[in-house]
């Protein structure tokens, strides 16, 4: 999200009800773009539907047209290269990133395979700083994700490694993360723990 980024949500057991609440909101949001001159461009917005149940179970109708300006807001599930799929599952997102991840392999493959001369710290840097970014983007965002999914991307993650160093096949991973000083994709996702406060005891005499 940028500084000047705006989001407005509504929720509803009815389609027909978010779609009148939302487009009431984009037409207040209209009237003060005109009187503030601003301009908002409809096909650098987004609109989103979530839901608890699958569309095959939606049984109350689709999100209509939402306009901004005479222009018509697309529905999608891509906003700032993330996939927000309706139950916030983020499994085509996960699947996304994997799939980006293993083509930008594919283009470093030369310098990253095994029978490389590369020195192995320098293809784990290669990993670090090219590769695994384009895995972690906006990680704070899809870090609920389902064990699943995530594991997708601990086993591309464990793959490289492997490969960097030429371990062995009865190496453990644990060991290879241990050698490259590496973290899980689940350790890089959870928050830093919280220091503890020096307990300041006082006593009277």
């Amino acid at each position: 999200m940028f500084a000047d980024d705006v989001c407005i949500y509504t929720r509803s057991i009815s389609a027909r009800i978010v779609e009148r609440r939302l487009q009431g909101s984009l037409d207040r949001l209209n009237n003060w773009d005109k009187t503030w001159r601003i301009r908002v461009h409809a096909e650098k917005s987004a609109a989103v539907p979530f839901s608890r149940t699958g569309k095959r179970k939606r049984k109350h109708g689709e999100p209509g047209r939402l306009t901004i300006l005479g222009d018509e807001i697309p529905w999608c599930s891509r906003i700032l290269e993330i996939f927000l799929d309706s139950r916030l599952t983020f499994g085509p997102h996960v699947q996304f990133v994997t799939n980006r991840a293993r083509r930008m392999l594919g283009a470093l493959f030369a310098m990253l395979n095994r029978k490389s001369n590369l020195d192995p710290t320098c293809k784990i840097r290669i990993y670090t700083a090219v590769i695994r970014p384009t895995m972690l983007y906006a990680s704070a965002v899809w870090a609920t994700a389902a064990e699943c999914h995530l594991k997708r991307l601990q086993v591309f993650q464990n793959r490289v490694l492997r490969m960097a160093i030429n371990a062995p096949w009865y190496a453990w991973n644990t060991t290879i993360r241990r050698d490259t000083n590496m973290e899980t994709i689940k350790e890089f996702n959870e928050p830093p723990p919280r220091p503890l406060r020096e307990s300041k005891t006082t006593l009277i005499r």
